[in-house]
Protein backbone atom coordinates (compact mmCIF):
# COMPACT_ATOMS: atom_id res chain seq x y z
CA UNK A 1 0.00 0.00 0.00
CA UNK A 2 2.83 2.44 0.78
CA UNK A 3 4.50 1.76 -2.57
CA UNK A 4 1.22 2.27 -4.41
CA UNK A 5 0.65 5.69 -2.78
CA UNK A 6 4.19 6.80 -3.55
CA UNK A 7 3.77 5.78 -7.19
CA UNK A 8 0.50 7.67 -7.53
CA UNK A 9 1.94 10.83 -5.97
CA UNK A 10 5.21 10.83 -7.91
CA UNK A 11 3.95 9.25 -11.17
CA UNK A 12 6.09 10.46 -14.09
CA UNK A 13 4.42 12.87 -16.48
CA UNK A 14 5.08 13.56 -20.13
CA UNK A 15 4.14 16.77 -21.94
CA UNK A 16 1.69 16.16 -24.78
CA UNK A 17 0.63 18.65 -27.46
CA UNK A 18 -3.14 18.64 -27.80
CA UNK A 19 -5.53 20.31 -30.21
CA UNK A 20 -9.29 20.37 -30.00
CA UNK A 21 -8.95 16.81 -31.30
CA UNK A 22 -6.91 13.72 -30.23
CA UNK A 23 -3.29 13.65 -29.04
CA UNK A 24 -0.72 15.03 -31.51
CA UNK A 25 2.42 13.68 -29.86
CA UNK A 26 4.74 13.94 -26.86
CA UNK A 27 7.88 15.91 -26.03
CA UNK A 28 10.44 15.96 -23.27
CA UNK A 29 11.53 13.44 -20.68
CA UNK A 30 9.22 11.80 -18.19
CA UNK A 31 9.02 13.74 -14.93
CA UNK A 32 7.04 16.44 -13.13
CA UNK A 33 5.94 19.32 -15.36
CA UNK A 34 4.29 22.32 -13.71
CA UNK A 35 3.84 26.03 -14.54
CA UNK A 36 3.87 25.42 -18.30
CA UNK A 37 4.72 28.52 -20.38
CA UNK A 38 4.94 28.40 -24.18
CA UNK A 39 7.40 30.66 -26.02
CA UNK A 40 5.94 33.30 -28.38
CA UNK A 41 6.87 31.21 -31.44
CA UNK A 42 5.52 28.03 -29.71
CA UNK A 43 8.79 26.22 -30.53
CA UNK A 44 9.78 25.98 -26.87
CA UNK A 45 8.13 25.65 -23.48
CA UNK A 46 9.41 26.52 -20.02
CA UNK A 47 8.27 24.45 -17.08
CA UNK A 48 9.14 23.74 -13.45
CA UNK A 49 10.22 20.32 -12.23
CA UNK A 50 9.16 20.69 -8.59
CA UNK A 51 5.99 19.18 -7.19
CA UNK A 52 3.54 21.34 -5.26
CA UNK A 53 5.13 24.04 -3.10
CA UNK A 54 8.51 22.31 -2.77
CA UNK A 55 11.80 23.53 -4.29
CA UNK A 56 12.54 22.97 -7.96
CA UNK A 57 14.17 24.32 -11.11
CA UNK A 58 13.03 25.63 -14.47
CA UNK A 59 13.65 23.72 -17.70
CA UNK A 60 13.14 24.67 -21.35
CA UNK A 61 11.80 22.04 -23.78
CA UNK A 62 12.80 22.35 -27.44
CA UNK A 63 10.01 20.91 -29.61
CA UNK A 64 12.15 20.82 -32.75
CA UNK A 65 15.04 18.86 -31.23
CA UNK A 66 12.86 16.97 -28.77
CA UNK A 67 15.06 17.70 -25.76
CA UNK A 68 14.79 19.60 -22.48
CA UNK A 69 17.59 21.68 -20.94
CA UNK A 70 17.89 22.96 -17.38
CA UNK A 71 17.39 26.75 -17.20
CA UNK A 72 17.91 27.45 -13.47
CA UNK A 73 20.24 25.69 -11.06
CA UNK A 74 19.39 26.94 -7.58
CA UNK A 75 16.64 24.39 -6.74
CA UNK A 76 14.59 26.98 -4.86
CA UNK A 77 11.01 27.96 -4.25
CA UNK A 78 9.47 29.95 -7.07
CA UNK A 79 9.50 29.50 -10.82
CA UNK A 80 6.52 31.04 -12.68
CA UNK A 81 8.31 31.59 -16.02
CA UNK A 82 7.22 34.47 -18.28
CA UNK A 83 8.69 34.84 -21.79
CA UNK A 84 9.71 38.19 -23.24
CA UNK A 85 7.75 39.23 -26.37
CA UNK A 86 10.67 38.31 -28.63
CA UNK A 87 11.40 35.04 -26.81
CA UNK A 88 14.97 36.07 -25.95
CA UNK A 89 14.52 36.17 -22.16
CA UNK A 90 12.52 34.57 -19.37
CA UNK A 91 11.49 36.29 -16.15
CA UNK A 92 11.00 34.10 -13.10
CA UNK A 93 10.87 34.16 -9.32
CA UNK A 94 13.59 32.54 -7.25
CA UNK A 95 13.62 32.74 -3.47
CA UNK A 96 12.82 36.33 -2.49
CA UNK A 97 13.70 37.90 -5.84
CA UNK A 98 12.43 38.30 -9.40
CA UNK A 99 15.07 37.66 -12.07
CA UNK A 100 15.44 37.65 -15.83
CA UNK A 101 17.79 35.47 -17.85
CA UNK A 102 18.60 35.16 -21.54
CA UNK A 103 17.32 31.95 -23.11
CA UNK A 104 20.68 31.54 -24.80
CA UNK A 105 22.47 31.27 -21.46
CA UNK A 106 24.28 33.56 -19.07
CA UNK A 107 23.77 34.61 -15.46
CA UNK A 108 20.36 35.66 -14.08
CA UNK A 109 19.84 39.40 -13.56
CA UNK A 110 18.03 40.56 -10.43
CA UNK A 111 15.05 42.77 -11.27
CA UNK A 112 13.38 43.11 -7.91
CA UNK A 113 14.03 42.01 -4.35
CA UNK A 114 10.83 41.43 -2.38
CA UNK A 115 10.02 40.58 1.22
CA UNK A 116 6.59 39.24 0.31
CA UNK A 117 5.44 36.65 -2.21
CA UNK A 118 5.79 38.04 -5.75
CA UNK A 119 4.82 36.13 -8.90
CA UNK A 120 5.43 37.43 -12.47
CA UNK A 121 2.55 36.76 -14.84
CA UNK A 122 2.78 38.74 -18.12
CA UNK A 123 5.16 40.87 -20.23
CA UNK A 124 3.70 43.76 -22.24
CA UNK A 125 3.93 43.32 -26.04
CA UNK A 126 6.21 46.37 -26.36
CA UNK A 127 8.56 44.94 -23.72
CA UNK A 128 8.23 47.96 -21.42
CA UNK A 129 6.25 46.53 -18.50
CA UNK A 130 5.88 43.38 -16.44
CA UNK A 131 2.77 42.40 -14.49
CA UNK A 132 3.25 40.75 -11.12
CA UNK A 133 1.00 39.39 -8.40
CA UNK A 134 2.20 40.81 -5.07
CA UNK A 135 1.07 39.88 -1.57
CA UNK A 136 0.56 43.27 0.05
CA UNK A 137 1.24 44.14 3.67
CA UNK A 138 -2.16 45.77 4.25
CA UNK A 139 -4.14 44.09 1.49
CA UNK A 140 -4.38 40.63 -0.04
CA UNK A 141 -2.94 39.82 -3.47
CA UNK A 142 -2.67 42.76 -5.86
CA UNK A 143 -1.68 43.14 -9.51
CA UNK A 144 1.20 45.59 -9.90
CA UNK A 145 3.29 46.91 -12.78
CA UNK A 146 7.09 46.86 -12.99
CA UNK A 147 8.78 49.04 -15.65
CA UNK A 148 11.50 47.06 -17.43
CA UNK A 149 13.47 50.21 -18.23
CA UNK A 150 14.77 52.91 -15.93
CA UNK A 151 14.04 52.79 -12.22
CA UNK A 152 12.58 49.44 -11.16
CA UNK A 153 9.69 50.68 -9.01
CA UNK A 154 6.39 48.85 -8.60
CA UNK A 155 3.19 50.70 -9.52
CA UNK A 156 -0.35 49.58 -8.57
CA UNK A 157 -2.71 48.36 -11.27
CA UNK A 158 -5.49 46.62 -9.33
CA UNK A 159 -5.05 47.22 -5.60
CA UNK A 160 -8.14 46.62 -3.44
CA UNK A 161 -9.15 44.73 -0.30
CA UNK A 162 -9.83 41.65 -2.46
CA UNK A 163 -7.50 39.14 -4.08
CA UNK A 164 -6.38 40.18 -7.58
CA UNK A 165 -3.86 38.06 -9.45
CA UNK A 166 -2.67 36.53 -12.75
CA UNK A 167 -2.66 39.68 -14.87
CA UNK A 168 -2.32 39.10 -18.64
CA UNK A 169 -1.63 41.80 -21.25
CA UNK A 170 -3.71 41.89 -24.43
CA UNK A 171 -1.73 41.66 -27.71
CA UNK A 172 -2.11 45.42 -28.31
CA UNK A 173 -1.25 46.30 -24.69
CA UNK A 174 -4.49 48.23 -24.14
CA UNK A 175 -6.14 45.73 -21.81
CA UNK A 176 -5.29 43.41 -18.94
CA UNK A 177 -7.24 40.27 -18.08
CA UNK A 178 -6.90 39.20 -14.44
CA UNK A 179 -8.54 37.17 -11.67
CA UNK A 180 -10.41 38.71 -8.72
CA UNK A 181 -12.53 37.29 -5.91
CA UNK A 182 -14.50 40.48 -5.29
CA UNK A 183 -17.74 38.57 -6.07
CA UNK A 184 -16.89 36.03 -3.32
CA UNK A 185 -15.23 33.62 -5.78
CA UNK A 186 -12.53 33.89 -8.40
CA UNK A 187 -13.75 35.35 -11.69
CA UNK A 188 -11.95 36.73 -14.74
CA UNK A 189 -12.11 40.46 -15.47
CA UNK A 190 -10.72 42.72 -18.19
CA UNK A 191 -9.57 46.26 -17.35
CA UNK A 192 -8.04 49.02 -19.48
CA UNK A 193 -4.30 49.58 -18.99
CA UNK A 194 -2.71 52.99 -18.58
CA UNK A 195 1.11 52.93 -18.45
CA UNK A 196 2.64 54.30 -15.22
CA UNK A 197 3.61 57.95 -15.60
CA UNK A 198 1.43 58.36 -18.68
CA UNK A 199 -0.40 61.63 -19.29
CA UNK A 200 -3.43 59.59 -20.33
CA UNK A 201 -6.09 60.44 -17.72
CA UNK A 202 -8.76 58.06 -18.98
CA UNK A 203 -10.87 56.37 -16.33
CA UNK A 204 -10.12 52.68 -16.03
CA UNK A 205 -12.94 50.61 -17.47
CA UNK A 206 -13.41 46.95 -16.62
CA UNK A 207 -15.83 44.09 -17.10
CA UNK A 208 -16.30 40.58 -15.73
CA UNK A 209 -16.09 38.02 -18.55
CA UNK A 210 -16.30 34.66 -16.76
CA UNK A 211 -19.58 33.37 -15.40
CA UNK A 212 -19.18 30.34 -13.10
CA UNK A 213 -15.71 31.00 -11.75
CA UNK A 214 -12.42 31.25 -13.62
CA UNK A 215 -8.72 31.98 -13.36
CA UNK A 216 -5.39 32.09 -15.26
CA UNK A 217 -6.58 34.11 -18.31
CA UNK A 218 -4.52 34.37 -21.53
CA UNK A 219 -5.25 36.21 -24.78
CA UNK A 220 -5.39 34.84 -28.30
CA UNK A 221 -2.83 36.56 -30.53
CA UNK A 222 -5.46 38.56 -32.42
CA UNK A 223 -7.02 39.90 -29.19
CA UNK A 224 -10.43 38.48 -30.13
CA UNK A 225 -10.56 35.74 -27.48
CA UNK A 226 -9.58 35.19 -23.85
CA UNK A 227 -8.99 31.61 -22.74
CA UNK A 228 -9.08 30.78 -19.03
CA UNK A 229 -9.33 27.86 -16.65
CA UNK A 230 -12.68 26.93 -15.13
CA UNK A 231 -12.50 27.32 -11.36
CA UNK A 232 -14.71 24.26 -10.82
CA UNK A 233 -13.37 21.71 -13.30
CA UNK A 234 -10.06 23.11 -14.56
CA UNK A 235 -11.36 22.85 -18.15
CA UNK A 236 -10.28 25.42 -20.77
CA UNK A 237 -12.98 28.02 -21.36
CA UNK A 238 -13.05 30.77 -23.99
CA UNK A 239 -14.80 34.13 -24.29
CA UNK A 240 -15.03 35.99 -27.58
CA UNK A 241 -13.91 39.64 -27.39
CA UNK A 242 -15.31 42.12 -29.92
CA UNK A 243 -13.79 45.64 -30.01
CA UNK A 244 -16.33 48.46 -29.89
CA UNK A 245 -14.54 51.76 -30.41
CA UNK A 246 -12.90 52.62 -27.11
CA UNK A 247 -14.21 49.48 -25.41
CA UNK A 248 -15.17 45.90 -26.12
CA UNK A 249 -18.06 43.46 -25.92
CA UNK A 250 -17.59 40.05 -24.32
CA UNK A 251 -19.44 36.94 -25.46
CA UNK A 252 -20.69 34.03 -23.37
CA UNK A 253 -18.06 31.62 -22.00
CA UNK A 254 -17.84 28.31 -23.89
CA UNK A 255 -16.05 25.09 -23.00
CA UNK A 256 -13.33 24.10 -25.47
CA UNK A 257 -12.76 20.47 -24.48
CA UNK A 258 -12.44 18.27 -21.41
CA UNK A 259 -8.84 17.41 -20.50
CA UNK A 260 -7.75 15.49 -17.40
CA UNK A 261 -7.24 17.69 -14.30
CA UNK A 262 -3.58 18.43 -15.10
CA UNK A 263 -1.49 21.54 -15.92
CA UNK A 264 -1.91 22.92 -19.44
CA UNK A 265 -0.88 25.90 -21.60
CA UNK A 266 -2.35 27.16 -24.87
CA UNK A 267 -0.64 28.39 -28.04
CA UNK A 268 -1.07 32.02 -29.09
CA UNK A 269 -3.51 31.08 -31.86
CA UNK A 270 -5.72 29.26 -29.35
CA UNK A 271 -5.75 26.02 -31.37
CA UNK A 272 -3.25 23.77 -29.58
CA UNK A 273 -2.62 22.91 -25.96
CA UNK A 274 0.44 21.67 -24.13
CA UNK A 275 -0.73 19.32 -21.38
CA UNK A 276 1.26 17.63 -18.63
CA UNK A 277 -0.18 14.13 -18.84
CA UNK A 278 0.41 11.17 -16.52
CA UNK A 279 1.61 8.07 -18.35
CA UNK A 280 -0.87 5.24 -19.01
CA UNK A 281 -1.24 2.94 -16.06
CA UNK A 282 0.22 -0.48 -16.66
CA UNK A 283 -2.34 -3.24 -16.34
CA UNK A 284 -0.86 -6.10 -14.34
CA UNK A 285 -1.99 -9.68 -14.92
CA UNK A 286 -4.06 -10.96 -11.98
CA UNK A 287 -2.42 -13.34 -9.51
CA UNK A 288 -4.57 -16.40 -8.95
CA UNK A 289 -4.05 -18.21 -5.64
CA UNK A 290 -5.43 -21.77 -5.37
CA UNK A 291 -5.92 -22.54 -1.69
CA UNK A 292 -7.00 -26.11 -2.35
CA UNK A 293 -4.10 -27.18 -4.58
CA UNK A 294 -3.56 -30.48 -2.72
CA UNK A 295 -6.96 -31.71 -3.81
CA UNK A 296 -5.92 -31.22 -7.44
CA UNK A 297 -2.94 -33.54 -7.01
CA UNK A 298 -5.18 -36.43 -5.91
CA UNK A 299 -7.22 -36.41 -9.12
Amino acid sequence: MVQLRRYEFAAARRCSVFARRPDLGTVGDAGAHEQLALSPDTAHAAYRDGLGTGPGDLWVADFVRGVSERFTFDHSLGGFPVWSPDGSRIVFRSGDGVFQKATGGGAPELLLRMQTQTIPSSWSPDGRFLLLTVLGSNTLQDVRVLPMQGERQLFPFVDTQYNESQGSFSPDGRWVAYTSNESARGEVYIASFTPPGSSDSRVQTRQQISRDGGNTPVWRDDGREVIFRSALSGMPMAVEITPTGAGFQAGAPIRLFTPPPVPWAVTRDGKRFLVSMPPPQEVLAPIIVDLNWEAGLKR
